[in-house]
């Protein structure tokens, strides 16, 4: 009986040194070899990527050109923002930056005078959301920079302004 328990567990360890065996296989295997071999490619690798002859330029646009690219792109993505919102009868692009930033300016309709504060809020947000992004895809901002949005009514007078203080719009009456 002794006998059959010692060669129980000669057989279970030898199972455990055959799963060993095979895990350390498997990790060269599957990993692509020593880490030595790949220590030794990779000098090589850098030098194949440094003696690669540069790109030709010709396909490059002259700055004037990504310049303007960029506005009309940003003239197509406003024009999406107002057919998203109906109540934006134009939006303004002040050309230069400013401490502050890049402004924006709304002009909405005169149904701004028959909405709630709380709509007008809401929009002045949306808007100013809607607006910065259509800034930072066009390509003229980095994505993140200030971009400042003010609305005006159909006359030209201030109705919104966006606070940098506070972030929030400052609803005028």
């Amino acid at each position: 009986m002794a006998e059959k328990k010692e060669e129980k567990g000669f057989t279970i360890n030898l199972l455990y040194v055959f799963a060993g065996i095979l895990v350390i296989a498997s990790y060269f295997i599957f990993s692509g070899g020593d880490e030595e071999a790949d220590a030794e490619k990779e000098p090589e690798t850098k030098q194949e990527e440094t003696t690669e002859e540069p790109a030709e330029e010709t396909g490059k646009l002259s700055e004037e050109e990504l310049v303007a690219n960029q506005k009309e792109n940003l003239q197509n993505n406003l024009k999406d923002v107002m057919d998203a919102h109906e109540d934006i009868l134009d939006i303004h692009y002040t050309e230069g930056k400013t401490q502050e930033g890049e402004f924006m300016d709304v002009v909405v309709s005169d149904a701004w005078y028959n909405t709630p504060i709380q709509e007008k809020e809401r929009f002045a947000k949306e808007a100013h959301e809607s607006v910065s992004h259509a800034v930072w895809n066009s390509g003229l901002q980095e994505h993140g920079e200030t971009i400042i949005v003010n609305i005006f009514d159909s006359e030209e007078k201030e109705v919104a302004s966006f606070s940098i203080f506070t972030g929030e719009y400052e609803i005028e009456d």
